[in-house]
């Protein structure tokens, strides 16, 4: 498969609760659906030329939902390789709830707990969260 763009997510906890939001079905900008458009997720984006995985996820946590976090104190969970995307994904533990300020990439959010995160009711990618249980289940 030969990978054509880069990607990285962070998956924000606070003890065993994760924050996901809501992907709008259309892009704001163009008007065109989104991949995994209305599917609760991560912040995530396309990773920019001048900027590391670390980087990215912190930028994109920054633009879609207005929080700030340390690169230093992100933690590798996993790497997901589809549709010729390589998206990183690490976790960041918050020492208190955050409330986003969600940019129009997203039209809900929520912290849901981390032991019924696999029988969602809604969108969610499978992916994602296996990477979320996993990196509790690793933290402990």
């Amino acid at each position: 498969m030969n990978i054509q763009n880069k990607a990285s997510g962070v998956a924000v906890f606070y003890g065993n609760t994760v924050l996901l939001a809501k992907r709008s079905k259309n892009c704001y900008i163009t008007g065109y659906p989104v991949p995994f458009g209305e599917y609760w997720s991560i912040f995530t984006g396309t990773q920019e030329d001048d900027e590391n995985p670390k980087e990215c996820a912190v930028r994109e946590a920054l633009e879609e939902a207005d929080i700030r976090l340390n690169p230093n104190k992100l933690k590798y969970i996993n790497t997901i390789i589809d549709n010729k995307i390589k998206l990183r994904i690490y976790g960041f533990e918050s020492d208190k709830i955050l409330y986003p300020k969600l940019n129009p990439e997203h039209t809900a959010y929520g912290w849901f707990n981390v032991d019924t995160i696999s029988s969602f009711p809604e969108k969610i990618d499978p992916k994602v969260v296996k990477c979320v249980i996993k990196y509790v289940k690793n933290r402990n």
